[in-house]
């Protein structure tokens, strides 16, 4: 990850009804999502630090 961030990150991953389906705490720089078990469709991630929130979608198809 960049070093723009400062961990401990939050990352989250939510469906588009704002259900948390994932939650996780990045404390060395690096993390895999794991959304092979995921159906497919339109998911939105959050990074949450600090000084830090960045938020994308995610397409799982």
């Amino acid at each position: 990850m960049p070093s723009v961030y400062n961990l401990p990150l939050q990352f989250e991953l939510l469906n588009l009804s704002g259900t948390v389906l994932q939650q996780n705490t990045v404390r060395d720089g690096g993390m895999t999502i794991d959304l092979e078990v995921s159906v497919p469709g339109i998911y939105i991630y959050r990074i949450i630090s600090d000084k830090v929130y960045k938020s994308e979608k995610i397409v799982v198809k």
